[in-house]
């Protein structure tokens, strides 16, 4: 009779059954907690989102810009992971009145808020230097076809003016770096021709840019030139250096080997050099008299600096379209990213503020 009778008490089915009666008073404040913690997890989808599309486009102003660094990205993919898992933990809490995850997700949520602040920061720092962060992004990372892209869709040429890195366009032509910004025109002319002596002999490459090769007015690091700038100096050294000049060029044609070449050239440029100093009357022994210093204005030769060309009628630097833009578009990012960390203010408070509600009843008490 006592088992039967304790099979039918209310009690002991509620407790053994069903489970234990929840107290209903609290509903309310826990779907208001569930609003603001699915806030908070939406805020780091957001995050997420935002650090793709900058990863993938290459800048968050336009495609390829890099206006935003690989720190600031970074941070955003750190923040919105972060703030995910605040909000699983939160909503977990809340679920099961585990009110240890409560705690925990109030604590989270500031410690999501002071990131935030960091990434505001960094936000913060590019659009208001915009001028400077796109300086270093037009000449170490934008590539050649973006900025021909920007220079065509907004009538500028090169960065700060057409001597500041400009690249070979429509509205940047040739005869424009040739007569203002020379320095990058062998860059921006030459990049898909090889020298000489990276060609193997009679290859097909070669044989298609024979003239090319050949003719080519271009000084290469470790003192290696090209066959027309060591013909010239053949000449200019005598005739024992022309000779010697000429039977370069044959066995450049015959397809000898470059190296054997150019050592040659070289000896031979050597002993001209010598037998100049010993015609001299004093045997080679005194060296031979520097030369006169190089005219005024010539600041290639070490002489003054010649005053620059007039950089009228030529277009404008990129700068004057691409600083005032990702100044705009990063300014609105970072207020955007202001307002949303308000809302981890209210989640921490939110969350302080349920745990107190739960603490209220005795069945959510663990002191009590």
């Amino acid at each position: 009779m006592d088992r039967e009778s304790l099979l039918f008490n209310e009690s002991y089915q509620r407790t053994f059954k069903r489970g234990p009666k929840r107290t209903t008073v609290d509903n309310k404040n826990r779907k208001i907690f569930y609003v603001f913690d699915f806030l908070v997890g939406f805020i780091g989808i957001i995050l997420l989102f935002l650090a793709l599309i900058i990863s993938f486009k290459g800048g968050w102003s336009g495609s390829g810009f890099h206006d935003v660094s690989n720190e600031a990205i970074t941070a955003l993919f750190m923040l919105a992971v972060f703030a995910i898992f605040t909000s699983i933990i939160g909503g977990f809490g809340a679920y099961t009145y585990w009110k240890t995850l409560i705690v925990t997700y109030s604590i989270l949520t500031l410690m999501c808020l002071a990131f935030h602040v960091y990434v505001i920061s960094l936000f913060s720092s590019a659009s208001s230097n915009s001028q400077l962060y796109m300086a270093r992004s037009w000449w170490d990372k934008i590539t050649e076809d973006v900025k021909k892209s920007i220079q065509d869709n907004n009538q500028c040429c090169g960065y700060l003016d057409i001597t500041d890195f400009p690249v070979i366009s429509e509205v940047c032509t040739v005869e424009m770096i040739e007569n203002y910004a020379p320095q990058f025109l062998d860059k921006v002319k030459d990049e898909d021709i090889k020298t000489p002596n990276q060609v193997i002999k009679h290859d097909s490459y070669y044989k298609v840019n024979e003239i090319v090769l050949k003719n080519k007015e271009k000084t290469d690091p470790g003192n290696v030139t090209t066959v027309q700038n060591n013909n010239a100096q053949a000449n200019a050294g005598g005739n024992s250096q022309t000779n010697a000049g000429g039977e370069d060029q044959a066995k450049a044609e015959a397809g000898e080997d470059w190296d054997a070449d150019l050592k040659k050239r070289q000896d031979a440029v050597s002993d001209t050099a010598a037998a100049d100093a010993g015609a001299s009357g004093d045997g080679g022994a005194n060296p031979p008299p520097p030369p006169p210093p190089p005219p005024a204005g010539d600041a290639n030769n070490g002489g003054a600096v010649e005053s620059q060309p007039s950089l009228e009628g030529v277009p404008k630097g990129c700068k004057k379209y691409m600083a005032p833009l990702v100044k705009s578009k990063l300014g609105t990012v970072h207020m955007v990213l202001i307002g949303m960390a308000l809302f981890y203010v209210l989640g921490s408070g939110m969350g302080w503020f349920y745990w107190k509600t739960l603490r209220g009843f005795k069945e959510f008490d663990e002191f009590a």
